[in-house]
């Protein structure tokens, strides 16, 4: 699957969304969120994680990596 219009994320985007995803699963299981709040901010985390390894994968290559 070839993958044209895929724009360059930041590193940092992909750090927040892990610690996103921890704290709000630790935030959900101890109950200080309702269950609604936890899942979806769990659900928007995910999506930025894997929004950040798409990135990743097929974003284009730097210009100082080209040789």
């Amino acid at each position: 699957m070839k993958l044209r219009n895929v724009s360059p994320l930041p590193g940092s985007l992909m750090l927040f969304s892990i610690l996103g995803i921890f704290l709000s699963s630790v935030y959900l299981n101890s109950g200080r969120l309702s269950n609604q709040w936890g899942f979806t901010l769990l659900l928007v985390f995910i999506m930025v994680f894997i929004a950040s390894t798409i990135s990743m994968t097929y974003g284009p290559i730097a210009p100082q990596l080209k040789k």
